[in-house]
């Protein structure tokens, strides 16, 4: 499920009960106050994977919606962190359904500028979907964020210097069918049979036309197998940062694959409304 991160402020979530006009029977899931498909203004309701509008906030457990009367029912209700300047903390996952780890690249061509990474055949590729103001992080090879420091200035060795500082990871500034290229080099060749993760997200985004997360199924995780996707399309959440976790292998188990986040803040909140829909502030 997402999480409580931080606030910007510093203060503590502040959380509210209100009525559903929907179950949420996912807990740590988005809510909004406008549904853009019905048009439902009373209540709240769940976000789906690809749509949401006038967020509340984030969900803190679940509730069921019923219209049918009883001398038992309970009504619909459901704890909401309703802070504007929330950063919330979703795990990032490889597949559709949620709980995927994240997809793999292996560099199949020595690029000595530091720059280039070339797919291997079946590896994702570049451009579709495409990672285009994303991240790639190296996680084995000479440039590899080291294990057991996540979310740390990284020590890497450039050839005989040991003291350079390198985060492993690097903004993809262009792509192509078959290699995510960056701008700024990584300190050694990126040399065949590295391995690589490349997502959609970038900490501090600019205001990009396509910026906004796909969700997975159970609307508690956000796939980096999407591309980012444009107001209408997407979520209006902007990334704040990604915590990457221990490189430990590469495999389908290592950390960095199946326990790395995104926090992100919300661009279309009910109670900072900046009509994130049409672009303006």
């Amino acid at each position: 499920m997402a999480r409580f991160g931080y606030t910007f402020s510093g203060g503590a979530p502040v959380l509210k009960r209100y009525k559903l006009r929907a179950s949420a029977s996912t807990k740590g899931i988005l809510v909004q106050g406008l549904n853009a498909t019905t048009g439902q203004t009373q209540g709240i309701d769940p976000v789906s994977t690809t749509a949401g509008a006038e967020i509340v906030g984030l969900t803190t457990d679940t509730g069921v919606y019923t219209t049918t009367q009883s001398s038992t029912m309970t009504e619909g209700l459901v704890t909401v962190i309703v802070n504007p300047d929330l950063v919330s903390k979703w795990l990032m996952s490889g597949t559709t359904a949620g709980g995927g780890a994240l997809l793999t690249t292996t560099n199949s061509s020595s690029n000595a500028a530091g720059t280039t990474v070339t797919i291997t055949t079946g590896d994702p590729a570049p451009n579709s979907p495409t990672m285009v103001d994303g991240t790639m992080v190296c996680i084995s090879g000479a440039n590899a964020l080291q294990a057991n420091n996540p979310m740390a200035l990284a020590v890497i060795t450039v050839g005989s210097t040991t003291n350079a500082v390198d985060t492993g990871s690097r903004g993809v500034t262009s792509v192509s069918g078959t290699t995510a290229v960056a701008t700024v080099p990584y300190p050694n060749t990126i040399a065949v049979g590295d391995v690589f993760l490349v997502v959609p997200f970038a900490h501090a985004v600019a205001k990009l036309a396509n910026r906004y997360p796909i969700l997975t199924t159970n609307l508690d995780q956000v796939r980096a197998n999407a591309a980012l996707a444009a107001a209408a399309s997407g979520i209006p959440l902007r990334a704040v940062e990604i915590l990457w976790d221990s490189p430990s292998g590469t495999g389908t188990g290592s950390p960095i694959r199946i326990n790395s986040f995104v926090l992100m803040n919300c661009d279309d909140h009910v109670f900072n409304h900046n009509a994130a829909a049409t672009g303006t502030y």
